[in-house]
């Protein structure tokens, strides 16, 4: 009798000791393939988890913005060094002002101007700084003023309490035609409930790569057999709005409130599909042809022509790689460089 139930218990726990064993040698396979071997051994090291979880945000005291970058972060996103400085800001340290006859250029954005998945020095912000240091020493001072997850919204306010004190001379700002398009923002939740609660499986799975790819599919799979704004209808449920504010109204307000301080608004549309044909960025152009102090940088003709093989950090993640930022740093000095002789 006693070995017949060890034979079923046998039986019962072969499936899933089978399906979590494939899963980890998967796994395993698909760290040291796209990241090397070492990423193979320390999984809570090296993950896909994003700032929220690998404690590198901070809550704020705002409930328009919720969060920020943790000053003094150091660590690893996606495999990568991670660091901030004593501002809170992706960026080595540097002084309030701005230096006696440099222009300081801040560079808004979410997880792709931030640097989500690329080193520090693998940033396209990083990277234009270099440009400009090699064109005109001391003449332009870049900073990375990005934070991942953000709504556009959020974004916009974070300037107007964290980045409007540095004083710059230039704003430059990446937007996509689904931000134009924004009617309404919901008040972003508290970091506590921004993160992926301990109790759930889910904090668990984002240790693992493999759960990314599997959820991709499935996506994929399932955007061609139901409504693919399902996800947006369930969190549309008990969650506190704004008032409706179009993405027009924010940017209209945001750019004569720069235009009054002397500073320059410049828009640009990163493509973080990286494929060849682009955003349809007419609207945005449109849009901004009735502000003098702000303009559209057409970067998708120097992009076009120098998109790498690999444009993603990894499948599915598609931030942007670190061949992506340099060309895209390469594409935003091309266009930058004339506003600043201008200036």
């Amino acid at each position: 009798m006693e070995q017949s139930s060890s034979i079923f218990n046998f039986r019962t726990l072969r499936t899933p000791v089978i399906i979590v064993s494939m899963y980890m040698l998967l796994e395993i396979v698909f760290r040291i393939y796209n990241f090397g071997a070492y990423t193979a051994v320390n999984w809570y090291k090296y993950n896909p988890q994003g700032i929220l979880l690998k404690d590198m945000a901070m809550p704020v005291d705002d409930p328009n913005i919720s969060w920020k970058l943790r000053p003094n972060a150091h660590g690893l996103l996606k495999t990568k060094p991670f660091n901030t400085n004593s501002l809170g800001f992706r960026n080595t340290e540097f002084a309030v002002n701005p230096g006696e006859g440099s222009q300081r250029i801040i560079c808004l954005g979410r997880s792709i101007t931030m640097g989500s998945g690329v080193s520090d020095d693998e940033t396209y912000t990083h990277l234009l700084q270099k440009y400009f240091d090699d064109w005109k020493p001391d003449s332009v001072e870049v900073l990375n003023c990005g934070v991942g997850g953000y709504s556009f919204k959020q974004m916009l306010d974070y300037y107007e309490s964290y980045v409007a004190p540095l004083n710059p001379d230039i704003v430059l700002i990446p937007m996509s035609p689904r931000d134009m398009a924004r009617g309404d923002y919901r008040t972003p939740p508290p970091l506590s409930a921004a993160k992926t609660s301990l109790t759930n499986l889910k904090y668990y799975l984002s240790f693992t790569f493999s759960y990314n790819v599997m959820k991709t599919i499935v996506k994929r799979f399932a955007e061609n057999v139901i409504a693919v704004d399902w996800n947006e209808r369930v969190a549309d449920i008990g969650k506190a709005k704004t008032e409706p504010t179009s993405s027009e109204g924010l940017l209209a307000e945001f750019i004569k409130r720069r235009s009054s301080e002397g500073v320059k608004c410049y828009f640009f549309a990163p493509d973080r599909r990286g494929e060849k044909q682009g955003y349809d960025t007419s609207e945005i152009e449109t849009f901004l042809s009735q502000f003098e102090d702000a303009d559209f940088l057409s970067i998708n003709d120097y992009m076009d022509q120098r998109i790498p093989d690999k444009k993603y950090i990894y499948f599915p993640d598609t931030h942007p790689s670190a061949e992506m930022h340099a060309i895209l740093a390469g594409a935003l000095f091309q266009e930058l460089k004339v506003k600043v002789d201008r200036n």
